[in-house]
């Protein structure tokens, strides 16, 4: 019985070899977040420090004996292991190959996902918590596709893990891929696109709380073509139809056209206000309401 129990085992041994040695050579594709649920991968995450870039250090050890590709998931949100830091959430779109049994290392770009925690530091540990919804997944890849590795992509990413209003997703450095991307945003969510943006500076200073005090900024564009009149004006009014400020705002030229720039301070300036521009013969071009230190989404329908 005994000689016949180890030839049982050595024959399931071979074929165990054989099967893993079939199973190597050829090449399975799985995404992360399903390799993690399956067990086929045992992730160890940690954070490199700040955000908006290669920020999380995921160290994966293969479990099967087959050769495995990684597809690293988008808007996967790793939870870290102290909560005075923001949480981190995964752009994806990365792959890496891991042989049978093996190990290896991979630096993925992510963004931060609690704005009033402070920035993540360098080796503090993550463990993977959930994956975002389907917008957030598609805005990401929006994100990636267009490199917007930036504030700009942060404030897109705190409208889905904090519920900021999309008129947040603005960077006045970047006002025409700043339009798109809130554009983009509300398209996936079935929201109203708001007609300006609120501003406010970010820092990417790890252990540092991300979001600057006291640089509120209401931003309210008027755009027109090439069609306008050679002279145009933008008047501010109060709620109750005084005028506050005539000829307001910086103008600027493009090439399709022109655009008055007109800030508020959300703090000083608090309040509702009416934005007209207006031609030569004082006909209307645009009108917009705009509520200086009020949040936008909370004054419209949020789906």
């Amino acid at each position: 019985m005994e000689s016949k129990a180890k030839a049982a085992f050595y024959l399931f041994f071979i074929f165990y070899c054989i099967s893993c040695s079939r199973a190597a050579a050829a090449v399975t594709t799985l995404g992360l977040k399903q390799a993690m649920k399956s067990n086929a991968v045992i992730v160890e995450a940690s954070g490199n420090g700040g955000a908006m870039a290669s920020c999380v250090h995921l160290h994966m050890a293969n479990t099967t004996c087959k050769t495995l590709k990684i597809r690293i998931d988008a808007a996967l949100i790793f939870d870290p292991a102290d909560n005075f830091f923001q949480k981190l959430v995964v752009v994806g779109g990365d792959s890496m190959i891991l042989d049978p049994d093996k190990k290896a290392d991979i630096n993925v770009k992510a963004f931060c996902g609690n704005a009033p925690a402070a920035c993540p530091v360098r080796n503090l540990r993550y463990h993977f918590a959930q994956q975002g919804d389907s917008a957030m997944i598609l805005t990401l890849k929006y994100i990636r596709e267009h490199k917007l590795y930036n504030n700009l992509g942060q404030h897109a990413v705190w409208t889905f893990t904090n519920d900021h209003c999309i008129n947040t997703i603005y960077d006045p450095a970047l006002p025409e891929a700043s339009q798109k991307l809130m554009e983009y945003v509300a398209k996936v969510r079935h929201l109203e696109i708001p007609k300006y943006y609120s501003f406010y500076q970010i820092q990417n200073r790890p252990g540092k709380s991300m979001t600057k005090e006291n640089t509120g900024k209401e931003i309210v564009e008027m755009r027109w073509g090439n069609e306008g009149y050679r002279n145009m004006y933008v008047t501010v009014y109060r709620e109750d139809g005084t005028v506050y400020k005539r000829n307001a705002g910086n103008e600027h030229y493009g090439a399709d056209g022109r655009s008055f720039i007109v800030t508020f301070d959300s703090e000083k300036e608090r309040g509702i206000y009416y934005v007209e521009l207006r031609d030569d013969h004082n006909r209307i071009w645009q009108r917009k309401d705009v509520s200086v230190g009020i949040d936008w989404c909370k004054r419209h329908t949020r789906s």
